[in-house]
């Protein structure tokens, strides 16, 4: 192979796999911020019922 075409292959190789980090990375920070919006609403659900009563 040139070495113009092996360079543009670890490049492509090397935008999948940072692109793939980086989804990897932006799951985890929804799925934390998910969990944080969720246990925020059942916190104030408690609230809300304590006053209720």
């Amino acid at each position: 192979m040139s070495g113009w075409l092996t360079t543009f292959l670890v490049g492509i190789a090397m935008t999948y796999v940072f692109f793939g980090l980086m989804m990897l990375l932006e799951r985890y920070i929804v799925k934390r911020m998910r969990a944080e919006r969720e246990e925020e609403r059942r916190r104030r659900r408690s609230f809300e019922w304590r006053d209720e009563s």
